[in-house]
């Protein structure tokens, strides 16, 4: 063999027991491509290649003692969604929740199995919410199950819960991933929350105010709040129907716009206070037009610990007023606002079309996505609210009638919940296209409002409670989306609010 050619090669796991069957190929190979190693023997004719790892797992990604690992989920959500609408389903699961029977864990490293697949059910997969150690308090919601994982195990966990042992968690391979520790013979796992890959990082902190995942690779799925906003690099904004995440990555700012819903693989990290997804390896567009809920929240919730709950979710605090002039173009400020409750901080970053405009005069409302910066340990302060665009500043409708509109405004349907029908108004600083489409909980649009080219102005939308083939749909939570764009297709405008009907 010519000096410096590569050699491909690759590992294979036979057990003895196997190795003399005349088969010696049929063990495990590893995953993955090929190795290669450039050919440079020495004088003697001999090559020493590395050491190398089957899987590249070493000493440092496997258990050095037996750990058992305590899994704990709330299963709060699908409770209330069985309460109010009789069932669970997330997109692209499975299956769907009626009831709930009886609670499943499952995974890829053993003693973790796809219990789904199985003909079946392992008993010490099973999770209770018996009040029974390892479970705590009994009919609180949180399930709980101890597995022993043997020594040489894995300690990065791949995991997902099954309602009844069914795979009706999230969609395919939209799963929970954690690393055990071996310090201890018993490890915590933080608790996770069933439907939520975001909730798990974002609200487990420690008395630090840190991520308990902190410097770990995980996987998140969420709707995008903040695109590139606020600058290149962002940081963006990803939410679910349970918590908000900051992602701080050029390429993944870049490349997707408000309302796509996405998953995600990163490292979560901190930057003062705030918790966020970096150095991201993966990402994929699920779907490029979903639903996602604003919360209205008061200058109180953002106060020291409390804001904490509110961290990278998009919210809106309503009837504020401010004696702060807004900073000049290609400024930053943090401007102090008052409402009923107190005072707190709207940051104004200079990336967005805010800086450089004048602030009103009078009472005004402010969408807003919670971050926070809180430079010393321990980040219990420093939240703001930090709106998007000029459009998140909304003055009252009433007090413009007669006049075109300065901001855009998506009002909340009246009336609220509806029986027959809903109007919902808004308003247009400027032409651009409008579409207003009706969605169902699950990110599908049953029902087309407006999808047309519209000048400035104040209209109103009417929603007579049928989809776009006429029929009557059923009692339930929807949501209404409006999307604006500029003649060249950006996003100039996209707001959503939350719709009950009852028949």
């Amino acid at each position: 063999m010519p000096r410096h050619s590569s050699i491909n090669y690759k590992y294979n796991l036979v057990l003895a027991a196997d190795w003399d069957d005349g088969e010696p190929y049929d063990g495990t190979w590893e995953s993955g491509d090929n190795r290669v190693v450039d050919y440079d023997p020495d004088t003697s004719g001999f090559q020493i290649i590395p050491l190398r790892y089957f899987n590249d797992i070493g000493p440092e990604d496997v258990l050095m003692q037996e750990v058992t690992a305590i899994f704990r989920v709330d299963l709060k959500p699908v409770f209330y969604a069985i309460a109010e609408q009789g069932y669970w389903y997330a997109e692209g699961a499975v299956d769907t929740v009626y009831s709930i029977d009886s609670m499943y864990i499952a995974g890829s490293v053993p003693p973790l199995q796809w219990v789904w697949d199985l003909a079946t059910y392992p008993p010490e997969l099973q999770m209770k919410d018996d009040g029974v150690a390892p479970d705590e308090v009994p009919g609180d919601s949180i399930y709980t199950v101890g597995i022993l994982f043997l020594m040489g195990s894995s300690k990065r966990i791949e995991h997902k819960y099954g309602v009844n042992g069914l795979d009706n968690e999230l969609g395919y391979q939209q799963n929970h991933f954690i690393t055990l520790s071996d310090a201890e013979n018993t490890f915590s796992v933080p608790p996770e929350l069933f439907g939520s890959l975001i909730w798990a990082i974002a609200a487990n902190d420690d008395e630090n105010g840190v991520s308990l995942q902190d410097g770990e690779v995980v996987t998140a799925k969420g709707v995008v709040t903040v695109a590139n906003e606020f600058g290149s690099y962002g940081p963006s904004y990803i939410q679910d129907f349970a918590a908000g995440l900051a992602v701080y990555d050029a390429t993944f700012t870049g490349s997707v716009s408000i309302g796509n819903e996405v998953t995600l693989t990163g490292t979560v990290g901190k930057y003062n206070g705030l918790t966020e997804l970096t150095d991201i390896t993966s990402f994929n567009v699920l779907n490029e037009s979903a639903p996602y809920d604003t919360l209205t929240i008061t200058c109180a919730d953002l106060a020291d610990t409390v804001g904490e709950q509110y961290e990278g979710r998009l919210v809106k605090i309503d009837s504020i007023t401010t004696t702060d002039a807004f900073p000049g173009a290609g400024s930053n400020a943090n401007i102090t606002i008052t409402e009923a409750t107190g005072s707190c901080t709207m940051r104004i970053d200079k990336d967005t079309d805010i800086d450089g405009t004048t602030a009103p005069t009078g009472a005004f409302d402010v969408v807003g996505v919670v971050t926070q910066y809180d430079s010393d340990s321990p980040y219990w302060s420093g939240y703001e609210i930090m709106p998007r665009a000029l459009g998140d500043i909304l003055v009252g409708i009433e007090e413009e009638e007669g006049n075109l509109p300065k901001v855009y405004a998506l009002s909340q349907n009246y009336p609220n919940p509806f029986g027959s029908g809903t109007t919902i108004r808004y308003q247009l600083p400027k032409t651009g296209k409008v579409t207003i489409g009706i969605y169902n909980i699950l990110g599908e649009r049953i029902a087309t409002l407006v999808d047309e080219q519209q000048k400035a102005g104040h209209y109103n939308a009417y929603w007579n409670g049928k989809d776009d083939r006429g029929n009557k749909i059923a009692s339930g939570i929807y949501f209404c989306r409006m999307d604006v764009k500029t003649e060249s297709g950006k996003c100039d405008f996209a707001g959503t609010r939350k719709l009950v009907m009852f028949r």
